[in-house]
Protein backbone atom coordinates (compact mmCIF):
# COMPACT_ATOMS: atom_id res chain seq x y z
CA UNK A 1 0.00 0.00 0.00
CA UNK A 2 1.35 3.48 -0.96
CA UNK A 3 0.83 6.41 0.83
CA UNK A 4 1.36 9.84 -0.99
CA UNK A 5 1.29 13.41 0.19
CA UNK A 6 0.44 16.27 -2.13
CA UNK A 7 0.67 19.73 -1.26
CA UNK A 8 -1.48 22.59 -2.51
CA UNK A 9 0.30 25.75 -1.10
CA UNK A 10 -0.22 28.23 -3.95
CA UNK A 11 -3.46 30.35 -6.05
CA UNK A 12 -5.25 28.34 -8.27
CA UNK A 13 -4.60 29.04 -11.86
CA UNK A 14 -5.90 28.14 -15.07
CA UNK A 15 -2.89 26.97 -17.61
CA UNK A 16 -3.69 29.94 -19.36
CA UNK A 17 -1.89 32.30 -16.91
CA UNK A 18 1.27 29.58 -16.63
CA UNK A 19 1.06 29.47 -12.75
CA UNK A 20 1.88 26.49 -10.65
CA UNK A 21 -1.56 26.09 -9.55
CA UNK A 22 -2.92 24.27 -11.96
CA UNK A 23 -5.15 20.50 -12.46
CA UNK A 24 -2.24 19.54 -14.62
CA UNK A 25 0.25 20.18 -12.52
CA UNK A 26 -1.09 18.34 -10.06
CA UNK A 27 -2.04 15.35 -12.64
CA UNK A 28 1.30 15.59 -13.31
CA UNK A 29 2.62 15.13 -9.79
CA UNK A 30 -0.03 12.30 -9.01
CA UNK A 31 0.60 10.21 -12.40
CA UNK A 32 3.93 8.92 -11.17
CA UNK A 33 2.28 7.18 -8.09
CA UNK A 34 -0.38 4.90 -10.49
CA UNK A 35 -2.82 5.07 -7.28
CA UNK A 36 -4.88 1.90 -6.62
CA UNK A 37 -8.01 1.15 -4.14
CA UNK A 38 -5.44 0.35 -1.58
CA UNK A 39 -3.33 3.49 -1.63
CA UNK A 40 -3.58 6.46 0.00
CA UNK A 41 -3.29 10.29 -0.67
CA UNK A 42 -3.01 13.14 2.08
CA UNK A 43 -3.40 16.67 0.40
CA UNK A 44 -2.12 19.76 2.42
CA UNK A 45 -3.83 22.93 1.21
CA UNK A 46 -2.86 26.13 2.16
CA UNK A 47 -4.43 28.29 -0.29
CA UNK A 48 -5.73 32.24 -0.94
CA UNK A 49 -8.02 30.47 -3.83
CA UNK A 50 -7.77 31.71 -7.18
CA UNK A 51 -9.99 30.66 -10.60
CA UNK A 52 -12.94 28.57 -9.69
CA UNK A 53 -13.79 26.61 -12.80
CA UNK A 54 -10.13 25.16 -12.27
CA UNK A 55 -10.70 24.24 -8.77
CA UNK A 56 -13.99 22.40 -9.76
CA UNK A 57 -11.68 20.56 -12.36
CA UNK A 58 -8.76 19.60 -9.45
CA UNK A 59 -11.93 18.86 -7.40
CA UNK A 60 -13.63 16.31 -10.01
CA UNK A 61 -9.88 15.05 -10.55
CA UNK A 62 -9.75 13.99 -6.87
CA UNK A 63 -13.01 12.13 -7.09
CA UNK A 64 -12.14 10.30 -9.84
CA UNK A 65 -9.24 8.71 -8.47
CA UNK A 66 -10.00 5.11 -6.71
CA UNK A 67 -7.45 5.71 -3.93
CA UNK A 68 -8.87 6.09 -0.12
CA UNK A 69 -8.50 10.40 0.30
CA UNK A 70 -7.80 13.02 3.24
CA UNK A 71 -7.39 16.61 2.71
CA UNK A 72 -5.53 18.90 5.89
CA UNK A 73 -5.90 22.55 5.92
CA UNK A 74 -2.62 24.16 7.04
CA UNK A 75 -2.60 27.59 6.99
CA UNK A 76 -5.72 29.09 5.22
CA UNK A 77 -8.72 27.41 3.11
CA UNK A 78 -10.36 30.53 1.02
CA UNK A 79 -12.41 31.15 -2.04
CA UNK A 80 -12.08 28.39 -4.82
CA UNK A 81 -10.16 26.41 -2.44
CA UNK A 82 -13.42 25.35 -0.41
CA UNK A 83 -14.59 23.82 -3.34
CA UNK A 84 -11.70 21.61 -3.02
CA UNK A 85 -12.02 21.32 0.79
CA UNK A 86 -15.36 20.05 0.51
CA UNK A 87 -14.91 17.30 -1.75
CA UNK A 88 -13.80 15.24 0.45
CA UNK A 89 -16.08 13.26 2.99
CA UNK A 90 -16.72 14.82 6.14
CA UNK A 91 -14.56 11.96 8.61
CA UNK A 92 -11.54 12.39 6.17
CA UNK A 93 -11.34 16.66 6.74
CA UNK A 94 -9.11 17.78 8.84
CA UNK A 95 -7.34 21.22 9.99
CA UNK A 96 -4.99 22.99 12.56
CA UNK A 97 -5.45 24.82 15.11
CA UNK A 98 -4.47 28.66 14.23
CA UNK A 99 -6.04 27.78 10.59
CA UNK A 100 -9.01 29.46 8.85
CA UNK A 101 -11.75 28.70 5.79
CA UNK A 102 -13.44 31.58 4.05
CA UNK A 103 -16.09 31.36 1.77
CA UNK A 104 -17.35 34.37 -0.42
CA UNK A 105 -19.88 34.99 -3.25
CA UNK A 106 -18.60 34.67 -6.81
CA UNK A 107 -16.28 37.58 -8.20
CA UNK A 108 -15.16 38.22 -11.79
CA UNK A 109 -14.33 41.35 -13.76
CA UNK A 110 -15.44 42.53 -17.13
CA UNK A 111 -14.74 45.04 -19.53
CA UNK A 112 -17.51 45.58 -22.18
CA UNK A 113 -20.78 46.92 -23.13
CA UNK A 114 -23.85 46.32 -20.99
CA UNK A 115 -24.74 43.28 -22.65
CA UNK A 116 -21.23 42.15 -21.42
CA UNK A 117 -21.88 43.02 -17.99
CA UNK A 118 -25.06 41.30 -17.90
CA UNK A 119 -23.80 38.33 -19.20
CA UNK A 120 -21.42 38.09 -16.11
CA UNK A 121 -23.99 38.96 -13.45
CA UNK A 122 -26.34 36.26 -14.71
CA UNK A 123 -22.79 33.94 -14.54
CA UNK A 124 -22.01 34.77 -10.79
CA UNK A 125 -25.70 34.20 -10.04
CA UNK A 126 -25.49 30.59 -11.15
CA UNK A 127 -22.59 30.18 -9.72
CA UNK A 128 -23.76 31.68 -5.65
CA UNK A 129 -26.55 29.41 -6.49
CA UNK A 130 -24.25 26.45 -6.87
CA UNK A 131 -21.98 27.01 -4.15
CA UNK A 132 -24.43 27.37 -1.97
CA UNK A 133 -26.48 24.57 -2.34
CA UNK A 134 -22.70 22.90 -1.94
CA UNK A 135 -22.77 24.57 1.69
CA UNK A 136 -25.92 23.53 2.57
CA UNK A 137 -25.34 19.94 1.26
CA UNK A 138 -21.62 19.77 3.62
CA UNK A 139 -23.12 21.64 6.90
CA UNK A 140 -23.89 19.23 9.67
CA UNK A 141 -26.11 22.29 11.48
CA UNK A 142 -28.30 24.51 10.50
CA UNK A 143 -27.05 27.91 10.24
CA UNK A 144 -30.04 29.99 9.12
CA UNK A 145 -28.07 33.19 7.80
CA UNK A 146 -26.33 31.20 5.64
CA UNK A 147 -26.63 33.36 2.75
CA UNK A 148 -26.02 36.51 4.35
CA UNK A 149 -23.00 35.55 6.39
CA UNK A 150 -21.40 34.12 2.52
CA UNK A 151 -22.31 37.99 1.09
CA UNK A 152 -19.85 39.46 3.59
CA UNK A 153 -17.75 36.84 3.59
CA UNK A 154 -17.49 33.60 6.33
CA UNK A 155 -14.52 33.58 8.01
CA UNK A 156 -14.61 30.36 10.23
CA UNK A 157 -11.50 29.45 12.18
CA UNK A 158 -10.58 25.72 13.07
CA UNK A 159 -13.15 25.14 15.81
CA UNK A 160 -15.44 26.70 13.80
CA UNK A 161 -15.29 24.91 10.58
CA UNK A 162 -15.55 21.35 12.54
CA UNK A 163 -18.79 23.01 14.71
CA UNK A 164 -20.48 23.87 11.48
CA UNK A 165 -18.92 21.05 8.65
CA UNK A 166 -17.03 18.01 10.92
CA UNK A 167 -13.99 16.77 10.35
CA UNK A 168 -11.02 16.19 12.73
CA UNK A 169 -9.14 19.34 14.62
CA UNK A 170 -5.45 18.65 14.77
CA UNK A 171 -4.60 20.77 18.09
CA UNK A 172 -1.02 19.56 19.18
CA UNK A 173 2.23 19.45 17.27
CA UNK A 174 2.69 15.57 17.62
CA UNK A 175 -0.79 15.39 15.77
CA UNK A 176 0.55 17.86 13.32
CA UNK A 177 3.46 16.09 12.51
CA UNK A 178 1.95 12.82 12.11
CA UNK A 179 -0.75 14.12 9.67
CA UNK A 180 1.52 16.53 7.93
CA UNK A 181 4.82 16.05 7.21
CA UNK A 182 7.36 19.47 6.39
CA UNK A 183 8.08 19.36 3.09
CA UNK A 184 12.12 20.81 3.66
CA UNK A 185 12.16 22.25 0.75
CA UNK A 186 8.50 24.16 0.75
CA UNK A 187 9.50 24.82 4.50
CA UNK A 188 12.66 26.81 3.42
CA UNK A 189 11.61 28.75 0.97
CA UNK A 190 8.43 29.78 3.49
CA UNK A 191 10.89 30.73 6.12
CA UNK A 192 13.37 33.01 3.83
CA UNK A 193 10.39 34.53 2.65
CA UNK A 194 9.22 35.03 6.40
CA UNK A 195 13.17 36.57 7.68
CA UNK A 196 13.25 38.90 4.97
CA UNK A 197 9.62 40.68 5.86
CA UNK A 198 10.35 40.08 9.39
CA UNK A 199 13.77 41.69 9.01
CA UNK A 200 12.27 44.49 6.27
CA UNK A 201 15.87 44.54 4.66
CA UNK A 202 17.62 45.64 7.84
CA UNK A 203 21.20 43.84 9.26
CA UNK A 204 19.28 42.30 12.33
CA UNK A 205 20.73 38.77 13.35
CA UNK A 206 19.53 36.55 10.79
CA UNK A 207 16.98 33.59 11.42
CA UNK A 208 18.40 30.53 12.47
CA UNK A 209 16.71 28.06 11.04
CA UNK A 210 18.38 24.78 11.86
CA UNK A 211 18.05 25.73 15.46
CA UNK A 212 14.39 26.50 14.88
CA UNK A 213 14.01 23.33 12.96
CA UNK A 214 15.62 21.23 15.76
CA UNK A 215 13.33 23.13 18.42
CA UNK A 216 10.17 21.96 16.38
CA UNK A 217 11.29 18.66 16.52
CA UNK A 218 11.96 18.28 20.12
CA UNK A 219 8.95 20.06 21.22
CA UNK A 220 6.88 17.31 19.15
CA UNK A 221 8.16 14.55 20.64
Amino acid sequence: MAKKELYINYDIESDFWGEPGTLSKIKNELSKENLTAEDELHVIINTYGGEIFEAISIRDYFNSLPCNKSITVSGICASAGTEILLAFEKENRNITKGSFVMFHPAMSGVYGNRYDMQKVVSLLEKLDDEFLANYKKNLIIDVPNLEELIKNEWWLNADDFVKHFGGNLIESKKEITNKVKINNTMFKETMAKFEKLKNGGSNKRPFNLEKFKNFYKNESK
